[in-house]
């Protein structure tokens, strides 16, 4: 749509909700675990992409709690630094978690990203970034 005609002549008024976006949720999400401090984004949404990023936050050790439309995430306990198939195969934004994960307790192992097939969308420039600051990357 290019554009909202309005015709009448009568003021707009009124409030709507709108909930966060699927695309800006799922890096901060990622970003989340760089602090110990809790985190809460406000009127995040509960599809199908952020709850498997939220599963994921879980498997690592993160506590995350929606209090109405609002995620608390409190990343203090993070114990692990391995994300399986299982988890990363259901998300391609999984891959925002290596930065993280490697800024926070300088390791990270994870499975290739899945999800849908919109299009190319290579992970080789988030191996490139992490290689070109230094960090050795390995198949296993």
């Amino acid at each position: 749509m290019d554009k909202y005609q309005i015709n009448g002549g009568i003021p707009l008024s009124g409030k709507i909700k709108i909930d966060s976006a699927k695309n800006a949720v799922l890096p901060i999400l990622a970003a989340s675990i760089l602090t110990e401090e809790e985190v809460v984004i406000m009127n995040c949404p509960k599809i199908k992409d952020v709850l498997n990023m939220i599963n994921i936050l879980n498997h690592l050790g993160v506590k995350t709690e929606f209090y109405q439309d609002n995620l608390v995430i409190d990343s203090s306990g993070l114990n692990s630094y391995t994300l399986p198939l299982s988890l990363t195969g259901e998300l391609r934004s999984s891959i925002f978690m290596l930065g993280s994960l490697l800024s926070r307790v300088r390791k990270a192992r994870l499975s290739y990203p899945g999800g849908c097939d919109i299009g190319l969308r290579p992970l080789d420039i988030h191996i490139n970034a992490i290689t070109e600051l230094g960090v050795s990357v390995g198949e296993v």
